[in-house]
Formats: structure tokens, sequence, C-alpha cells
């Protein structure tokens, strides 16, 4: 019977699993599944803010000039590419109709449907309470911004 499904049927027979968050806890995520999964039909889908997965605990060396920024980022669909990389911000999700809300790189609204959900959407450093950490908190989100997107490494 299955050879007799269109391939649209098919692809929304296929469970879909979503990662909301391309941090430690939802890049790893995302490679384990993918390892234990690769025999099995499921859709991978990330939604991520960037198409980078940013080694966060180096950002303080990059801000200082130890560390060359390239070396602190891993592009997602190099690492991760049997995933769908998806690139937008999480704005709600409905979990009775099983759907993320996002808006898109351009602004626009969208949404994913899903089967299996992972939350992952990251953390904020705490900056409060300690002299002179704004300052610093402009840097390094400076920092972060300026190697969102890595060139090619010599």
């Amino acid at each position: 019977m299955l050879a007799r499904q269109s391939l649209a049927d098919r692809k929304q027979a296929i469970p879909k699993v979503m990662i909301v968050g391309s941090g430690f806890v939802g890049y790893f995520a995302a490679q384990r599944l993918q390892r234990r999964l690769r025999r099995i039909p499921v859709q991978l889908v990330m939604l991520s803010a960037t198409d980078v997965f940013h080694y966060s605990p180096l950002l303080p060396d990059v801000a200082v000039g130890a560390v060359d920024p390239r070396s602190v980022v891993v592009p997602l669909s190099g690492t991760l590419a049997d995933a769908r990389i998806v690139r937008g911000r999480a704005t709600r999700v409905d979990l009775d109709t099983r759907v993320v809300y996002y808006l898109d790189s351009l602004g626009e609204k969208a949404r994913i449907p899903y089967d299996r959900l992972l939350l992952a959407p990251g953390s904020v450093t705490p900056f409060a309470g300690h002299p002179g950490a704004g300052r610093a908190r402009g840097r390094i989100q400076d920092c972060r911004r300026s190697f969102v997107s890595p060139g090619p490494r010599a």
C-alpha cells in the first residue's frame, strides 16, 4: 500500500522533529539525533537565529584578540547535513496544535508544524550587579555579531 502513496503523502507521514535553538543543547542534540536516527525516516528541523553554532566560552578571548573569530563558529549546514536549518526566532509555541510560530530572517511571520519538539533557546549572560559589565557586554555582543557568518578558513 505504501507504493501507492504520493510523495507528498509519504513526506507528510514522516515524523518531524523540531529543535528550537542552535546553542549547546540544540546543536549537540541535533548531531546526536542525526546519528541515531540515520536509518529511521524522520525530518529534523532546526529553528535558529543564526546559521552557525557559537562556541561562546571563547567569546571573551575573541574580544581581546587572543583567538581567531573563525575558530569559535561552526556552520550548521556543514555539520548537520541531514537537518533543515530555518533562520528565524520563535515567538510562540502552540502545544495543542503542535505548531511553532516564528519571525523569519526578513521579519515575516511564519509557522512550522512538528510532531516532536525540543526547546533549547539558549541562555542570557547576566551582567547586572557587576561594575563595568555593561561596557564589556556591548563589546562581547559586537564581537558575536561580527562573525555570525564565518568566512572561508585559510
